[in-house]
C-alpha cells in the first residue's frame, strides 16, 4: 500500500510504524481502521485512538517505562470540547457563537473583540489582565490587575512600522523610566534602553549582526557581548563573540560554543551538550521531531508525552494555551512514585495517606488558610517520598499551579500562583536571554518555548535557539537557488541564523522555520500580498496552481479590502478556500450572484462583517483570474481606501504627526502601486501572447488537486 513502516536515522534511531490495528489495546472505539495506530520511538511507544470522523481522541506515549495518557472529546463540527491528561481533572473548552475560545475550565476566559483579540482575560487566581488595540491592531496597552492592584501597566508608543519605540511600566510599577527601542532603516533593532541595562546593535549588509554592546548598567550574565566574528570563506558561520569561540560542523551546525560542546543528528536535532563545568546533558525525540525525553547533567529526567504535557520530577504537568500561549500550569495530584535519583522510605505508607487526605481537605478551608496548610502538605509529602534532600526544592517548583501573564514580547513577564500573588516578575533582553527569570521554576520563557535551565537555549521545534548570541544554533535547509519573491518580501531569509530578522520587538519565531509578527491578528502584511503579485508578475504558476496557496491569495486580497474593520488572518484563508471549494463546484463561476455568501460568512467567523465581504468577493470573483488578480487586488485595495498591511493609507500612522503619517503613507502606496505595475505588465504580456499564439498558460488551465 506504499506506507511508510519503518525509518532510521543516522544516530542508530529508529521508528516503527504500524496501521490499522493494534496489539497492545484492541477495540472498536479506536476506530484505527486505514489509520496510523501505533509508532515505536527510541525512547518508548505511543498508541493512538481516533473518533468516527478521524479525529485524534487517544494519545497514550510510553517514555523510559512512563506513561501518559492525553484524551479529547469533540464537536460535531470539529472544535476540541475538552481534554483530560492522566488522572487528572477533564478541562472542557467554551466557544462563542462564532467558534472562537473563550474559555478554558475555570481557569481562563476571555472577551473578544470583533476582530478577535481579547481584550479582557479573567484567570482562575482572580487576576485579570486588560489589552487595548489600536485601529489596525496593535498592542498599545495592557494591564495584569491582581487583588491588590495593577501587576503590571503598559502603555505603549510605536512608529509607522509597528515596532515599539516607548514603552511605559516595561519593567515594573517602581520605576518611572520608559523603556526605549531604536531600529535603522532595515526595521532591525539597534538600541534597547531598559531600566538597568542600555544595549546596543550593529548589523552588515549581509544581515549578521556585527556587534552587541552594553553601555549602561549592569552586566548581565551569560550574555556574549562585544564583536561578532565571522569565517572569511563561510561570511555567515559565527566564529567568535569577544572572549567566546565558535566551531562549525560541515552542515553549519555550532559543535562548540565556548566550552561547551555540542551533538546532532541529521535533522538538526540536538542529542547532548557537554557542559563547561563537567557532566552532560542528553535529548531523544520521537515523533514528528517532539522532545520525548530530556535528561540533565544532574541525571534529573523530564518526560514530554505530547507538546503541553510533561512528566518533570516526578510531577504531571500540563500547560493550557489560548490563542498558542501558555496562560496556565496545572500539576495532576501528586502521585506515590519514586522520582528519578530519589529512594522511598519504608515506613511512609499510613502517613502518606494522612497527608493526602490533609491536601483533599485544604480545598475546604478558607482561603486565607489553604495555601500554608498546602504548602505544609507538599512538604511533608516530599520527605516522605523522597529519600534525598537534593530533589525537595526542584520537587517543590514542580509542584506549583503558575499563571503565566505576557507583557510586551512572547513568553511570560509576570508569574503568579493559584491565590493570585506575584511568584515571579521576570525580565529578558530583547533576544530572549534572562536578566531576571528562574527557568528551573518555570521552564517557559522568551518565545514561549521551554527554556533550558542549563544552557539557557531554547528547542523550538525545527531548530534550537541561542538566547545569549542571539541566533539559531542550526541553519535553515539549503536554498537551491536565489529566491527572488524571497528576497522581495523578506531579505533577512537569505541568512540561514538570523533570529527573528533581527528585530525581537517586533516578529517572533513559534516553530523555527519562519518569523511572523508579535500578535498580529492580521498578519497578510505587505510581504506576503508583494510574493504572490510577484508569482502573478513573473508568471511563476506553478506555485500559484497550489490550493492551498490559491486560498491564501484569495485571503490575502480579502483581508487586504477588509482591512482594519475586524476580519482576522485566520479567517482570511478560510474564506479563500470556502470560495475556491466553491468556484471549483462549477455552480458560481460564471455567476458572481450565486456565490453562498452565507457560507464565506461562516468560514470567516465574522458575522458583522457579512455586507463587507459579500461585496469584496463579487468584486473579485467579477475580475477573470488569469489576468485580472492584479485588478482586483489594487482595486479591492484603493476601493476601500486601505493598504495592503495591517490596516491601510487611512489607518496607517495613526496618532502621528500629520508629516509622519503621510511620510509612511507615500512610502508603502509606492511599494503597492510599484507591485500592481509589474502585475499589469503581466496581464499586458498575457495578452499579447494570446493575439501571437503565444503559450503562456492560461490560469484557467490549472488544475486543482486536493
Amino acid at each position: 500500500m506504499g506506507r511508510l513502516t519503518e525509518r532510521r536515522g543516522s544516530a542508530g534511531t529508529i521508528l516503527r510504524y504500524g496501521y490499522d490495528s493494534s496489539p497492545e489495546t484492541e477495540g472498536p472505539s479506536r476506530h484505527l481502521a486505514g489509520r496510523l495506530a501505533w509508532v515505536e520511538e527510541p525512547t518508548g511507544r505511543l498508541e493512538l485512538g481516533y473518533d468516527a470522523q478521524g479525529r485524534q481522541t487517544l494519545l497514550a506515549r510510553t517514555v523510559a517505562g512512563e506513561q501518559g495518557v492525553e484524551r479529547r472529546r469533540f464537536s460535531p463540527s470539529g472544535l476540541l470540547l475538552a481534554q483530560r491528561w492522566g488522572a487528572g481533572a477533564e478541562v472542557t473548552q467554551r466557544y462563542d457563537a462564532l467558534g472562537r475560545l473563550v474559555g478554558m475550565g475555570s481557569y481562563w476566559e476571555a472577551d473578544l473583540d470583533a476582530a478577535g483579540r481579547i481584550i479582557e482575560a479573567r484567570l482562575g487566581n482572580g487576576v485579570v489582565e486588560r489589552s487595548t488595540w489600536d485601529a489596525v491592531g496593535r498592542l498599545i496597552a495592557h494591564r495584569v490587575i491582581g487583588s491588590e492592584g495593577d501587576l503590571l501597566d503598559l502603555e505603549i508608543e510605536r512608529n509607522d512600522l509597528g515596532a515599539p519605540i516607548e514603552v511605559s511600566g516595561l519593567e515594573g510599577l517602581a520605576t518611572g523610566r520608559p523603556a526605549r527601542f531604536r531600529y535603522d532603516e532595515f526595521n532591525r533593532l539597534t538600541a534597547a534602553e531598559l531600566h538597568a541595562q542600555h544595549l546596543r546593535f550593529r548589523y552588515d549588509g549581509l544581515q549578521n549582526l556585527v556587534a552587541r554592546e552594553q553601555v549602561a548598567g549592569g552586566a548581565v550574565e551569560g550574555l556574549a557581548f562585544g564583536s561578532f566574528t565571522y569565517e572569511s570563506q563561510a561570511p555567515r558561520l559565527l566564529s567568535q563573540v569577544g572572549g567566546l569561540s565558535l566551531a562549525h560542523d560541515a552542515a553549519g551546525r555550532a559543535i562548540a560554543v565556548g566550552e561547551r560542546q555540542l551533538n546532532w543528528d541529521a535533522f538538526d536535532r540536538l542529542l547532548s551538550v557537554t557542559l563547561a563545568a563537567g557532566g552532560q546533558q542528553s535529548h531523544r525525540y520521537g515523533l514528528g521531531g517532539l522532545r520525548t525525553l530530556s535528561t540533565a547533567s544532574d541525571g534529573q529526567q523530564t518526560r514530554r508525552f505530547s507538546e503541553d504535557y510533561q512528566r518533570r520530577a516526578g510531577v504531571e504537568q500540563v500547560y493550557l494555551r489560548a490563542g498558542g500561549r501558555a496562560v496556565v500550569r496545572l500539576v495532576n495530584e501528586p502521585q506515590v512514585e519514586e522520582p528519578e535519583g530519589c529512594s522511598s522510605t519504608a515506613a511512609g505508607g499510613l502517613q502518606l495517606f494522612l497527608v493526602l487526605c490533609l491536601l483533599g481537605l485544604s480545598r475546604r478551608l478558607p482561603r486565607q488558610w489553604r495555601r500554608p496548610v498546602e504548602t505544609a502538605g507538599f512538604s511533608v509529602l516530599l520527605l516522605l517520598s523522597n529519600g534525598c534532600g537534593a530533589c525537595s526544592e526542584e520537587a517543590m517548583a514542580a509542584l506549583e499551579t503558575h499563571y503565566m501573564h505576557r507583557g510586551l514580547g512572547p513568553g511570560p513577564s509576570l508569574i503568579t500562583d493559584r491565590e493570585g500573588q506575584l511568584v515571579e516578575r521576570r525580565r529578558f533582553t530583547p533576544f530572549g536571554h534572562p536578566i531576571e527569570a528562574d527557568v528551573q521554576r518555570e521552564p517557559t520563557g522568551w518565545g514561549d518555548k521551554a527554556v533550558d535551565g542549563e544552557t539557557h537555549w531554547a528547542d523550538h521545534g525545527a531548530r534550537w535557539l541561542a538566547h545569549d548570541l542571539g541566533r539559531w544554533l542550526a541553519p535553515d535547509p539549503p536554498l537551491r537557488s536565489p529566491d527572488g519573491a524571497g528576497m522581495m518580501a523578506a531579505p533577512w531569509g537569505l541568512n540561514p541564523y538570523v533570529a527573528v530578522a533581527n528585530n525581537p520587538m517586533v516578529f517572533e519565531d513559534t516553530d523555527g522555520e519562519d518569523p511572523s509578527r508579535l500578535g498580529a491578528v492580521i498578519v497578510y502584511s505587505y510581504s506576503k500580498v508583494a510574493k504572490y503579485s510577484y508569482w502573478l508578475a513573473t508568471g511563476d504558476y506553478n506555485r500559484l496552481q497550489k490550493v492551498d496557496t490559491w486560498g491564501d491569495i484569495q485571503g490575502a486580497v480579502i483581508v487586504a479590502a477588509v482591512g482594519p474593520s475586524g476580519i482576522t488572518s485566520s479567517a482570511g484563508v478560510a474564506l479563500g478556500v470556502e470560495l475556491n471549494s466553491q468556484l471549483r463546484s462549477g455552480h458560481t463561476k460564471d455567476n458572481p450572484q450565486g456565490i453562498d455568501v452565507a457560507s464565506l460568512g461562516l468560514a470567516t467567523g465574522v458575522g458583522a462583517l457579512g455586507g463587507a465581504v459579500g461585496t469584496m468577493v463579487k468584486s473579485v470573483v467579477r475580475n477573470p483570474v488569469e489576468a485580472e488578480l492584479a485588478t482586483a487586488l489594487y482595486n479591492s485595495t484603493w476601493g476601500a481606501g486601505l493598504i495592503v498591511t495591517e490596516g491601510g493609507l487611512a489607518q496607517m500612522g495613526t496618532g502621528l504627526p500629520d508629516k509622519a503619517r503621510a511620510s509612511a503613507q507615500n512610502r508603502e502606496g509606492a511599494r503597492v502601486r510599484a507591485i500592481v505595475k509589474a502585475a499589469e505588465a503581466r496581464r499586458d504580456d498575457y495578452a499579447r501572447s494570446q493575439r501571437s499564439g503565444g503559450d503562456i498558460g492560461h490560469p484557467d488551465s490549472w488544475e486543482c488537486t486536493d
